[in-house]
């Protein structure tokens, strides 16, 4: 007779599936990998701690729960030497809820929200190098260079001009007619 061999695979894994998953895996459907999400910085910084002070080891639930108020300090600018510092300098001896201490420590240290910085431009022409706003440059160049003049001319004629100061001065009361205070 022929011999048989059984051959009997078992699959563990700490990600729950549904019977739609397992049943793609029994056809071979499901890729080997499985893709990772993608952890936020707060959230890296956080599982981090526990590296620089053993005692402040977070949970993946806490990691999760502080994400958030750690979210806040690094939109306000905080470094991440500057975070670790804030959460690890001075600990006590005993800590008994890592994650209290780091929600309590994130919470009263919070930083102040920094000003933006205002940012200078000095713009330039790109032919004689004068100095001017993005509106006197437009396409880079000074009037100079474009050609344009720098002295409008007036959008009356002299002529008119004179004729409309002519009729000013005659409409105006003589200082003897005018009246007393």
């Amino acid at each position: 007779g022929e011999n048989l061999i059984w051959v009997t695979r078992t699959f563990f894994s700490r990600t729950a599936r549904d019977d739609t998953w397992w049943a793609a895996f029994s056809r071979g459907d499901v890729p080997t990998q499985t893709q990772r999400t993608t952890r936020s910085r707060a959230f890296i910084l956080l599982a981090a701690l526990g590296r620089t002070a053993p005692a402040l080891s977070l949970s993946q639930r806490d990691c999760v729960a502080l994400e958030p108020q750690m979210t806040e300090w690094l939109t306000r600018g905080a470094t991440e030497a500057e975070i670790t510092h804030a959460l690890t300098a001075g600990l006590p001896d005993r800590i008994h809820h890592p994650a209290a201490l780091i929600a309590t420590r994130l919470q009263t240290k919070l930083p102040p929200a920094r000003e933006p910085h205002t940012v200078l431009r000095s713009l330039e022409c790109s032919e004689c190098r004068a100095p001017g706003t993005p509106e006197a440059l437009p396409g880079g160049k000074c009037r100079t260079c474009r050609g344009t003049p720098t002295h409008q001319e007036p959008t009356l004629p002299a002529q008119k001009v004179r004729a409309q100061a002519r009729a000013v001065r005659a409409g105006l009361i003589p200082k003897s007619d005018r009246p007393k205070r």
